[in-house]
C-alpha cells in the first residue's frame, strides 16, 4: 500500500469531501489555465502585429 493511501481517511463521508474538495481545486487550475492560455494567444497576435508594424510584411507573405 502506498503512503497516499495510509493517510486517506475511512470514512466514506470525509472522502467524497476530499474528492469535492479537490475538484474545486482542480477546476480552478483549469480555469486559471485556459485564462492564460488566451492570454498568451492574445499576446502572440499582439507581437506578430508590432512585427509586422516594425519590419513590414514577411518576403513570403508577398509571394503569389
Amino acid at each position: 500500500m502506498s503512503n497516499t493511501a495510509q493517510i486517506l481517511p475511512d470514512d466514506p463521508a470525509r472522502l467524497k469531501a476530499l474528492i469535492l474538495a479537490l475538484q474545486t481545486e482542480n477546476a480552478k487550475i483549469s480555469a486559471t489555465l485556459r485564462a492564460h492560455d488566451q492570454l498568451i494567444q492574445a499576446l502572440r497576435l499582439r507581437i506578430a502585429r508590432l512585427k509586422k508594424q516594425v519590419f513590414g510584411q514577411s518576403p513570403e507573405a508577398r509571394l503569389p
